[in-house]
């Protein structure tokens, strides 16, 4: 039989030779092949220690130094930027501001310095808690700058309100130029005090002030409004002569003239308390005394101050007078039922009715009767008149004010 038998070591063989490839003695290597020497190449230096950080740090430094000359160049570009040009503000002061009664009318007297160029407009105004209130005639409330300075006089009108004691009075004055552009504004309390306070607040049927005694007269004064008695007779003008009167029968007072006051004092509404105060005197000072009255121990002089206008009661301790002149006083009495007239005032028939006469301050006149809310008083002038006059015009003991009846 004839087969083929393959020896053990025939697969072997080829295996090893497929593993084991003979390779070359000698690489072939491309003609232009340059050998690196390695050996040439330096040798790097090693990192000094410290050496990082100090490089941050110079960075570090670097970094604020430019941040802090950055923000100066911003900074001071900004604030050329922001700075307004000046402008120029008009000054003004208000150097007086108050009223008195002058030629029979509350009138206010305003004035001013300004800065403001000559010619320019000026106008005041008068406001009732910061609002305005009508009380002083439009046609008189504008002047003008004339060297620096202006001044207002205003007349009240004819039918206005009456001014609150709970409220508070301030004028406003404003500068204008020619254009009206406004230059300058401000505000001032005005001073309203004795005889002004008076006619301010009180009521239209009181006339204003005047401790001179009167004389009767049967010739009207020329542009005075002389009222009709109700009883159809011819009326009576009450005219306030140059030089003091004799007394006359009726009570008047003769009041002691060119007092001088002897240290500073305060006027008061009235001697007994609580009182408002109505003003100061100073040591000089010109007063008139109309009477005297004695209360809790004291006297008290109802008096008018010639350089102010201020009138009221004034403690007799400000008052050096030998007693001679003291006992020249007219002695006047607060107890029941009598009352003093604090200011002169016009006598009704009835609470707001025709007028029967008038009356002069510093009168000792007797209570007869009161209306339900004490605002108008009955009276009894030491002549034997009768009438009603308004409780404003009147200095009475709050004792005795409760001890007058209720008139029907």
């Amino acid at each position: 039989m004839s087969q083929v038998a393959l020896t053990p070591r025939s697969q072997p063989t080829t295996v090893w030779q497929l593993r084991r490839k003979k390779v070359p003695d000698q690489l072939s290597l491309p003609a232009d092949y340059v050998p690196t020497d390695y050996t040439s190449l330096p040798t790097p230096e090693e990192p000094k220690k410290g050496g990082g950080l100090g490089m941050i740090l110079v960075g570090l430094v670097l970094l604020l130094v430019l941040g802090a000359v950055a923000y100066g160049v911003i900074s001071q570009g900004g604030d050329e930027e922001i700075v307004p040009t000046p402008v120029a503000q008009t000054a003004l002061d208000i150097e007086r501001a108050s009223m008195i009664v002058s030629d029979g009318k509350l009138t206010a007297q305003i004035n001013i310095s300004t800065d403001a160029p000559d010619n320019s407009q000026v106008g005041a105004i008068l406001l009732e808690d910061g609002r305005p209130f009508e009380f002083f005639d439009t046609d008189a409330m504008t002047t003008t700058v004339a060297a620096g300075k202006a001044r207002l006089t205003i007349p009240e009108i004819e039918d206005h309100e009456d001014g609150r004691k709970s409220s508070e009075y301030t004028v406003q004055v404003t500068v204008a130029n020619a254009e009206g552009a406004v230059l300058a504004t401000a505000n001032e309390p005005i001073e309203i005090k004795g005889d002004a306070l008076d006619r301010f607040l009180g009521d239209a049927g009181v006339t204003p002030v005047d401790v001179t005694p009167t004389v009767e007269s049967t010739e009207p004064v020329s542009g005075t409004v002389v009222p009709t008695p109700a009883d159809g007779s011819t009326p009576v003008t009450q005219v306030t002569p140059p030089v003091q009167p004799t007394v006359v029968a009726g009570g008047v007072p003769v009041p002691l003239d060119n007092v001088v006051i002897s240290r500073p004092g305060i006027i008061y509404t009235t001697p007994y308390g609580p009182a408002n105060q109505r003003g100061n005197v100073t040591a000089g000072e010109i007063a008139r005394i109309v009477v005297k009255m004695p209360v809790n121990g004291e006297v008290w002089y109802l008096v008018a101050i010639s350089q102010s206008g201020q009138s009221g009661w004034l403690n007799s301790s400000t008052i050096d007078l030998p007693a001679t002149e003291v006992n020249k006083i007219t002695p006047v009495s607060g107890d029941a039922p009598f009352a003093v007239t604090f200011n002169g005032g016009n006598v009704r028939s009835a609470p707001g009715a025709a007028v029967v006469t008038t009356v002069d301050a510093g009168v000792n006149l007797t209570l007869t009767g009161r209306s339900s809310d004490s605002a108008w008083f009955k009276i009894k002038l030491p002549d034997g008149t009768e009438g009603w006059v308004v409780g404003q015009i009147l200095t009475i003991n709050p004792a005795v004010l409760n001890t007058i009846p209720v008139a029907p």
